[in-house]
This record gives structure tokens, sequence and C-alpha cells, in this order.
């Protein structure tokens, strides 16, 4: 004998499992595409916001680098913060003594290097006032992405000593890399320029007419976040200086 079940008052019914496990499966793929299209949608935010991040770095930097070496009354460039001095002998003329003699280490013309120094001095005394230098800080142990790439800092020093003075002895030491005291303009950058004799490695600082020109070719980073990978642009621009 069949037992059925009683009817339900006012004719209503229920979902069966069936229908219920289609609905939540369908409510499920809504939600991951959903979601899909958000994350989406918040990566390529975080990637356009990385990118005026670093074309907002690269304007800044750009116009008081432009600001400093126009006004600069010497410009050198060196193969690298740390790598940046030669040792030469000097002969007395009258003595004809001889004594070891360090200078900085320039590169030739059309060669790049790390280290851009720029040096000003009074109108009337003459005397070295003021030292800027820009240079990659090529420290291992601050590699951050690959081969190559490393934080770009700056100084700026003030001075009173003679023109007469050797430039390499007013820079800061080299134990100084990377120090706290030295801005940071650029988390990671990768050299393009045409490589130095001295270390054989592309720097970002390539030397134009004896130092009368300054062409900066590289790379240059902004790091990423949980969203957004490292965004990075390409630069190249020349700036000269006045006198």
């Amino acid at each position: 004998m069949k037992h059925s079940a009683p009817p339900r008052p006012n004719g209503l019914q229920a979902f069966t499992l069936v229908e219920i496990l289609i609905a939540v499966t369908l409510f499920g793929v809504a939600i991951s595409s959903t979601m899909g299209f958000y994350l989406y949608a918040m990566r390529t935010y975080q990637l356009d916001i990385g990118k005026c991040l670093v074309n907002s770095d690269f304007r800044r930097c750009t116009d008081q680098m432009v600001n400093n070496v126009t006004f600069a009354n010497q410009v050198y460039i060196v193969p690298s913060f740390t790598n940046r001095t030669t040792t030469t002998t000097y002969t007395d003329p009258i003595t004809f003594a001889t004594k070891p003699v360090t200078a900085l280490d320039t590169v030739a013309n059309n060669t790049s290097g790390d280290f851009l120094v720029l040096v000003y001095q009074d109108a009337v005394t003459t005397n070295i006032v003021r030292l800027v230098g820009y240079y990659r800080a090529e420290d291992p142990s601050m590699k951050n992405y690959g081969t190559n790439q490393f934080p770009i800092r700056m100084f700026d020093i003030t001075l009173n000593q003679p023109a007469t003075t050797n430039i390499a002895t007013l820079l800061p030491d080299t134990s100084t890399l990377n120090s706290s005291s030295h801005r940071l303009l650029f988390l990671d950058s990768t050299a393009l320029g045409n490589p130095n004799a001295t270390t054989s490695a592309p720097g970002i600082f390539t030397n134009i007419n004896g130092g009368r020109t300054v062409i900066v070719n590289g790379e240059l980073c902004n790091r990423g976040n949980n969203l957004r990978k490292k965004v990075s642009n390409k630069y190249n621009f020349t700036v000269s200086r006045r006198s």
C-alpha cells in the first residue's frame, strides 16, 4: 500500500535538493566571474598608479638635475660611487722627487658611469662652495629585482674650500654608500649607457664633450605591491651646463 505525503497548505511546494544545488552552483559561478573582473580592474588601476608614480618621480628628478647641471662650474662622470679614483705619480720638476696623486677616474667621451659629480664655485673667490652627486648605489645587499638593478641616490654638500682642492678628497667616503643621509630618488634602475673602460659595465650617465653635456640613459623602476607588479619605464634625456 502506497503512502503519499499529505498536501501542503495553500498549494505551497519546497525546492528540491537538485534545484538548490544548481542554484548554489550558478551563484558561485556568478560571484567568481564578478570577483575575477574586479581583481583584473584593480590590477589595471594599480598598474596605472605605478606608471604615474614613476613618471612623477622622473619629472621631479629631471627638473632638479637639469637645474643642478646647468649651473655647475665643473661636471665629472666616474665609474661608480665606490670605484671613482685613480692614482698617478707626480714628479717634482725641481727636486725630481715623486709622490702618488689620487684624482677622479673620469670616463672617456661617449662612455658612461654611475656617478655624476657636480662642483660649484663662488663667483668672486672661486672657492668650491657646493658639491652635488647623483649615483646608482651598486650595493649587492640592496639588489632588488635582478642583475644591474640598483637604487639611485643623491647628496648635496655645502663647502668652502680653495679652488685648487682635489675634488676626490671632498667626496663622501665610500663607506657611506646607500647612507640614509643621501636622498633616495628611485627604488630601482637599470643602466643602459655605453660601457666604460674601467668596469666594462654600462652606466646611467654618459659623458659628452668632456663633461659639458650629460646623457641620462636608463630604465627607472617603481616597486609593486600585493596587486601590482614592478613598473618601469625607459628614459633618455640630455642636459648641458651653462658655462
